[in-house]
């Protein structure tokens, strides 16, 4: 028995070892301020090491406007800001175009609704 769990650790060791270090673009860390921790690989240089989980900002959204997303484009850079783009489908059947800031959460656009 213990031949084959050595022999199973090595195999394992040795696939690990064959993954290429920027196979995973991201590193997430949890923090314990409902934030996380981006490690940067090379992509998106420039984009700031702390932002809020999508969850959190969907909730915000959530006690602010009823009803629920639809889809979520982000994060990306405007005006200086990291923000997320979500499409917002409210009780009453609008749509809505929300801009909200990665870093605080904060609303800074609504659009659509008609």
């Amino acid at each position: 028995m213990r031949g084959f769990l050595g022999s199973l650790l090595v195999v394992i060791a040795a696939v690990v070892s064959a993954i290429p270090a920027d196979a995973r673009p991201y590193a997430l860390g949890a923090r314990a301020d409902d934030s996380f921790v981006v490690a940067d690989r090379g992509r998106d240089r420039g984009r700031p090491d702390r932002l809020l989980p999508l969850e959190v900002i969907l909730g915000n959204i959530a006690r602010q406007i009823p009803g629920h997303h639809l889809d979520v484009d982000g994060p990306f850079e405007r005006g200086g800001r990291w923000i997320y783009r979500i499409k917002w489908l409210t009780p009453d059947g609008r749509v809505l175009i929300i801009f909200a800031d990665a870093q605080t959460g904060q609303i800074l656009e609504t659009r659509g609704g008609r």
